[in-house]
């Protein structure tokens, strides 16, 4: 049960990222982008970037959901 509950959110995740991406600007990175930077893209959503990689998490009052920001460096900011 609580695998399909985190399978449900990560799609309504992915929606709303996918939503967000389609009503702004291009969001192409020009490489190389330094440094990292936290966004809100919604109700207690935010995205992760850290140079070209980027990682969503959401915040409820259980904890929080974040998603694997790909490179060991970025774990190391996001932490």
């Amino acid at each position: 049960m609580r695998i399909h509950a985190l399978c449900s959110l990560l799609a309504v995740l992915v929606a709303v990222t996918a939503r967000a991406a389609d009503s702004s600007a291009p969001t192409a990175l020009k490489a190389p982008v330094l440094g990292h930077e936290v966004t809100q893209v919604g109700p207690d959503y935010y995205t992760f970037r850290y140079t070209g990689t980027r990682s969503v998490f959401l915040v409820t009052d259980a904890g929080v959901i974040v998603t694997d920001p790909i490179e060991a460096a970025a774990a190391r900011v996001a932490r």
